[in-house]
């Protein structure tokens, strides 16, 4: 029966995400196959209007620092959303760590999983320490106080392994953690629904209303860490967000608080 469930292969629908996602202003296009939905959403920038891109399979999907995000076809979720915002650059500090938060309650309140999936500042969203999903946020700014938001976004749904063993780090997928297949078109849809929602009130908000509940999936909370930016490495103690979604870092050896816009943070393992 396992071996069967692997088989399954229910593809997107345009037609189906049009009926389940509630916010019908959405112009949505699905592809058999693209380089990258990010890419291919560039071409709009400039345009107000709300547009998801997704696609089956990703040629050249990345993540942060150009990171390659393995992109088998039909088997996990690869899309990126076009969102405008009546706001300067300066004032969506936060916006990618809001993303992930909203994906991360989506998909814990959708599904009964062993683990709950956290958030790893500051746009992985890890179940067990292995990535079940990435958020890759470029924003482009324009005169009058417009921005606009390129949001992609990659899940592990039902890839059950990695057959071209090209993924460095550990990984998990939701079929992994279930058991079950899952369609895509309704996971995207309850994504799409959450968080335009929350798109919505961070464009109003900013950060802050999220702060309280980053701090509910916060994976490097009181954890031993340390922060790489560029050839600099900072190692401390994690103390959650500020309003502004900087990390906060208490450094080792003195009583000092040091805040990080960006960077790569990795949890220090103890030594047995």
């Amino acid at each position: 029966m396992s071996n069967q469930k692997s088989e399954l292969l229910v593809l997107l629908d345009n037609h189906k995400l049009q009926q389940l996602i509630n916010e019908k202003s959405i112009l949505i296009e699905v592809f058999e196959s693209l380089d990258s939905t990010q890419d291919y959403l560039k071409t709009f920038l400039g345009d107000k209007k709300i547009r998801l891109c997704l696609t089956e399979h990703q040629t050249k999907g990345r993540g942060r620092f150009d990171r390659e995000w393995h992109a088998p076809f039909g088997k996990n979720v690869y899309l990126s959303l076009l969102y405008s915002f009546n706001q300067n650059i300066s004032k969506l500090g936060g916006l990618s760590l809001m993303i992930g938060l909203s994906l991360c309650k989506t998909l814990n309140t959708l599904y009964t999983l062993p683990h709950p999936i956290l958030m790893k500042w500051p746009n992985d969203l890890m179940c067990d320490h292995k990535k079940i999903a990435g958020i890759l946020v470029e924003v482009k700014a324009e005169a009058h106080s417009i921005s606009h938001a390129n949001i992609g976004i990659g899940v592990n749904v039902n890839m059950l392994d990695d057959d071209k063993k090209i993924t460095s780090q550990q990984w998990t997928s939701l079929q992994k953690l279930t058991g079950q297949y899952h369609d895509r078109n309704n996971l995207v849809a309850e994504l799409i629904n959450h968080l335009i929602t929350d798109l919505n009130i961070f464009s109003q908000q900013g950060f802050k209303p999220f702060l309280k509940e980053w701090n509910n999936y916060d994976l490097l909370f009181n954890k031993s860490i340390t922060v790489k930016m560029g050839e600099y490495e900072f190692n401390g103690i994690a103390k959650g967000l500020n309003e502004q979604g900087h990390l906060l870092l208490k450094l080792n050896g003195i009583d000092e608080i040091k805040t990080f816009s960006s960077g790569d943070a990795t949890i220090v393992k103890k030594n047995n």
